[in-house]
């Protein structure tokens, strides 16, 4: 249409109905790995899943890596291109495989946590590598027109980021709560999503309180001498005789072991325990020849033999391994008994636990607790929400009463900033032996 003259004039208008063409994405914008669903807005079918590493990596794997390197007006522009680029690698992935045009793509929803969502809308990350009371993080949901960013979409069409709450709790995990539905029940919920970063979320429909805590990569694999991601050839599952100490295992794939993944290295820990591998302090013990010996980083003991794995090399859990999964460990519960003090509630309180991410779908629940990641729950039932990210995503690209209640979300939650409280160093202090105590592990606990 053309305004030079004064009076419109029409130029062209594309023929045919055009109301059946209507499409959307919702994106987990992880830290390593951006995961997207193609949506048709008529009737809200998935029409297309895919997933890739975050093109930011190569800047750095950790968060406070990529604050620090996008601190200069290029290195902020530099990590904002990335991110563009791994969503538009992912929707031109979509539209190619769905047979649609970009522009048909009119609504874009987005989770991630609150430096991801910084980064793509180009704000400056510096002030997040710091506890700044004069400087809060905004807790409306950003929001920008997809040509603003250069995203492969109708130029016209907006991206919504699920409102952030701290430095370190975001749009995922606000999107967690919102798929968890642990907001609309009067029965106190407890939501854990364990990743390098571990979000710890309290509430019901009155009240929400959080906090995050550094766990580590210890519980995806990361850190760990023959540590891997959950992929073929990583060992997930983990079972020991107690009177040979020999392992028995299951690998992802069926095939001979590469390494051992974050569900496998939970399992032998809390299999290693009670059968006297380790104390509970977390040291491996001698004098379980031959599978226990003298290595580079100190004790460690054989979990397969060379002979048996498919990198002719023993895989073995070294004491560096354990002192490093003790620390995520107590990381872990402390957040959790950090919270659990402030609300005054017990063990038996909690009605519901809300488990994200992937350490919710394939970590043996029973061992996590035996090794004393987090507390028992006597009266709750167990709810693993795969990606609650981009469920919570979803969701709100399909419904405008979902963005209001992730809004509600975002400004009820109480946050509880570890690095400056003073309770959570007696919490880490307690949750730093295999389980804890008898308050919070009455059937395992000491």
């Amino acid at each position: 249409m053309s305004l030079s003259s004064g009076h419109p004039e029409i130029i062209d208008v594309e023929p045919g109905d055009k109301t059946g063409s209507n499409y959307g994405l919702a994106i987990d914008l992880g830290t390593t790995t951006v995961v997207a669903f193609l949506v048709d807005l008529t009737n809200g079918k998935i029409l297309g899943k895919m997933s890739e590493l975050n093109s930011q990596i190569t800047y750095g794997e950790a968060l406070v890596s990529r604050i620090s390197y996008a601190s200069t007006p290029e290195g902020l522009r530099r990590l904002q291109e990335k991110a563009v680029e791994s969503i538009n690698d992912l929707i031109d992935k979509l539209v190619s495989e769905s047979k649609i045009r970009k522009e048909e793509i009119t609504d874009i929803c987005i989770g991630g946590n609150t430096v991801m969502n910084h980064l793509l809308a180009g704000i400056d990350t510096s002030y997040l590598a710091y506890v700044d009371g004069n400087k809060k993080v905004s807790r409306d949901p950003i929001i920008r027109k997809t040509k603003e960013l250069g995203i492969h979409a109708n130029p016209e069409a907006y991206i919504y980021c699920l409102p952030n709450v701290s430095r370190f709790l975001g749009g995922d995990a606000v999107g967690d709560v919102l798929a968890s539905g642990m907001y609309d029940s009067e029965e106190i919920s407890l939501l854990v999503d364990m990743g390098t970063n571990g979000e710890i979320i309290f509430g019901n429909n009155m009240w929400l309180m959080s906090c995050s805590c550094a766990s580590g990569p210890a519980f995806e694999g990361g850190g760990i001498r023959f540590g891997m991601r959950a992929m073929r050839g990583g060992i997930e599952h983990v079972k020991i005789n107690p009177e040979t100490f020999e392992a028995e295992y299951t690998v992802i794939g069926n095939t001979r072991p590469r390494g051992i993944c974050g569900s496998g290295i939970i399992d032998a820990a809390a299999e290693m325990f009670p059968v006297g591998l380790l104390d509970f302090t977390g040291k491996i013990v001698e004098g379980k020849a031959p599978l226990v010996s003298k290595g580079i980083d100190g004790l460690e003991y054989v979990l397969v033999p060379a002979e048996k794995t498919a990198i002719g090399r023993d895989i073995v859990i070294t004491q560096r391994d354990m002192d490093y999964l003790m620390d995520s460990k107590g990381a872990a519960c402390g957040a959790i008994i950090t919270l659990m003090r402030k609300l005054k509630i017990s063990i038996y309180d909690v009605k519901n636990v809300y488990l994200a991410g992937a350490f919710g779908a394939y970590t043996d629940l029973k061992n996590a607790t035996k090794f004393g990641i987090f507390p028992e729950f006597p009266n709750a039932k167990i709810h693993p929400i795969g990606n609650g990210s981009i469920a919570g995503a979803y969701a709100t690209l399909l419904s405008v009463e979902k963005r209001k209640k992730a809004e509600e979300i975002a400004k009820k939650m109480f946050y509880v900033d570890l690095l400056v409280d003073s309770m959570f160093a007696d919490a880490y202090s307690e949750s730093i032996y295999i389980p804890g105590s008898k308050e919070f592990f009455p059937t395992y606990g000491f």
